[in-house]
């Protein structure tokens, strides 16, 4: 049985933010070595993978993410990369060459939650794109929706809309576990909230890039999900209770059907809408 086409993988479980909304990875996980990543990117392309969601932690923390993108590169992986933009230029050359898309946070008009210098760093990148001639990565703007900036996103659009996005994808708050578990009361907002939301935004900029929204239930089991420990996982939320199911190593022998038996194969399918609509290829073969 093949992997799924499109793999998240938490590059490292390291992280220079604290985000009050942040669910990431336990710090304490011991991220694998180059070698170790090695063996596993090459596991991926022969079993099917086509594309990498390099996540984490902060994968722009690892000091040998440059090495890493080289090897999912020589594997003809596709990388998309999610980031928090705060190390960008110290790596601005090797995501320009080889990284397919480029996920930036942006939470508010103005501010970030993440440190003081984020926004400004976010927009500096963006300005960096706007003014590049040369080949760059596709862009998408995650935007994770909460109580305190469930009224900011039509400015936050406004704000984007100047730029060369190619798609906005809206993120309804998880209250999974660490400070989104403690901030669960101050962040949290309901389907309906988020729906209304994310529907009006839609209206309001469609025509000028894509949007998709992802409420709590579209992540239920829809993810392949690796820690950098080389664990497997899956998100699993019930409406009451949000947590990661272990399901076992990548490379323990029948990880992939390990997954594919407690999938939800049309969440999956709907998860990774975006990689469709950014490389405009059928991914959803397994």
């Amino acid at each position: 049985m093949k992997f799924p086409a499109v793999i998240h993988f938490q590059l490292t479980s390291q992280c220079n933010n604290r985000c009050r909304h942040c669910f990431g990875p336990d710090k304490n996980i011991l991220d694998m070595k180059t070698e170790e990543l090695e063996k596993i990117f090459k596991l991926l392309s022969l079993g099917g993978v086509k594309n990498i969601l390099l996540t984490g932690g902060e994968p722009l923390m690892r000091d040998d993410f440059d090495v890493a993108v080289k090897i999912i590169k020589k594997y003809d992986l596709g990388i998309f990369l999610d980031t928090n933009g705060d190390l960008f230029f110290n790596h601005e050359k090797i995501i320009s060459n080889n990284v397919d898309v480029l996920g930036l946070p942006i939470d508010f008009p103005k501010t970030s939650y993440r440190n003081p210098q984020n926004f400004k760093t976010v927009i500096k990148i963006l300005d960096f794109y706007k003014n590049k001639h040369s080949s760059s990565p596709k862009l998408r703007i995650l935007t994770t929706v909460t109580k305190e900036n469930i009224d900011k996103l039509f400015d936050i659009g406004e704000l984007i809309k100047s730029y060369p996005i190619d798609l906005w994808k809206l993120i309804q708050f998880l209250p999974l576990r660490g400070n989104a578990l403690k901030n669960k009361k101050r962040l949290e907002i309901s389907q309906l909230e988020f729906n209304k939301s994310t529907q009006s935004m839609n209206k309001a900029f469609k025509k000028i890039f894509k949007i998709i929204s992802v409420g709590r239930e579209d992540r239920n089991k829809a993810y392949f999900f690796i820690q950098s420990n080389g664990e497997v996982f899956i998100s699993v939320d019930t409406g009451k209770k949000c947590y990661n199911q272990i399901i076992g190593h990548i490379f323990d022998r029948g990880i992939e059907e390990r997954w594919h038996k407690l999938a939800l194969l049309s969440k999956y399918k709907k998860s990774i809408r975006d990689f469709e609509e950014l490389l405009n290829r059928n991914l959803c073969t397994f």
